[in-house]
């Protein structure tokens, strides 16, 4: 019997198919573990990639939202993105009260958005409306279905249980600068990234916050004012100077050049924070208030925003050197 359904199997076993039938009403469908509907996902892919950092990814859905964490090898960098459960038209767990936690290789589902969404690179200036939506049934698989106009395409994403635990990094008494990008984006222009080493000082007085490399093609210096217009917000409670290998920062260029603000944290340890604030769409929203309102940790609804301000948060984690 003819059918409208076309099945691929892609090099990396994510599993795709292409249906321009409607979907059935998810009253028809097997019980979920969760099931959510999201418009526009597409805008969220660039997000996706900058926190792509490690084959593994780690998603974990809780009553406030998703979070997806990457971290590398040697656990000295973690990243995270966070989308809040406002984001979602439709977002609904079997049991709020404990968090489901999945592994998926984060090359499937980048692969399986470019399937889904192979024109959103192409729409610079507007996204045609669509809507995804996430299904996760077992421990075995995620559905994912975009609707747009008259067609559906749909992929699932093979899952697993991760072996090793993620690291729980949790920050005490921090210093913290919040500035625009723009300062960080000058930096890393004139810096030279082929050095070994980031250099980064924070203080309680004159010069303030300082960033610096230094390698056999020379040396490169720069200096924030706590008072410049760039600056947010200033707090320096214990005066630190610390080193960051150049290859762990060099993954936190890709969610900066997508920011608009940035918070930069350390505590007493030298353990790195950055946190970047990507907007969505042209909705308004106060960045500032939510980094003072609310606990540092994403894990503690850190940069938590209201449900009509289209904004998703990244954030690092990033150890400091040895010696």
């Amino acid at each position: 019997m003819a059918s409208d359904d076309i099945s691929i199997a892609t090099p990396t076993s994510a599993c795709l198919t292409m249906s321009t039938q409607p979907s059935l009403p998810e009253s028809s469908q097997k019980s979920f573990l969760f099931y959510g509907e999201i418009e526009n996902f597409e805008t969220l892919t660039p997000v996706l990639k900058s926190i792509h950092i490690k084959k593994i990814a780690v998603m974990a859905i809780t009553e406030r939202g998703i979070k997806i964490t990457c971290e590398e090898e040697n656990r000295t960098v973690q990243a995270t993105v966070f989308v809040e459960k406002g984001l979602f038209t439709r977002y609904e767990m079997k049991n709020e009260k404990n968090p489901e936690v999945v592994s998926f290789r984060m090359i499937d589902l980048l692969n399986a958005l470019a399937i889904l969404f192979p024109n959103s690179s192409k729409q610079k200036s507007k996204i045609s409306r669509s809507l995804l939506k996430i299904k996760y049934e077992n421990i075995e698989r995620i559905k994912l279905q975009v609707i747009n106009e008259n067609h559906s395409a749909m992929a699932y994403i093979q899952t697993f249980n991760l072996q090793q635990s993620l690291i729980v990094f949790s920050m005490s008494s921090v210093n913290k600068i919040i500035l625009d990008v723009s300062v960080l984006i000058d930096f890393w222009k004139c810096a030279d990234t082929t050095s070994s080493r980031l250099h980064l000082k924070i203080l309680d007085s004159d010069p303030w916050f300082e960033m610096a490399t230094d390698s056999n093609r020379g040396s490169f210096l720069q200096r924030v004012s706590a008072h410049s217009v760039h600056v947010e917000h200033y707090e320096c409670s214990v005066p630190l100077e610390e080193h960051y290998e150049m290859s762990a920062m060099h993954f936190t260029l890709r969610p900066l050049l997508l920011s608009s603000k940035v918070s930069i944290a350390m505590d007493s340890n030298g353990l790195l924070c950055l946190q970047f604030v990507i907007r969505l769409d042209d909705s308004s929203g106060d960045f500032l208030e939510s980094l003072r309102n609310h606990p540092d940790d994403i894990n503690q609804k850190s940069l938590a925003i209201s449900s009509d301000c289209k904004k998703c948060f990244v954030e690092f984690y990033i150890v400091p050197c040895v010696d």
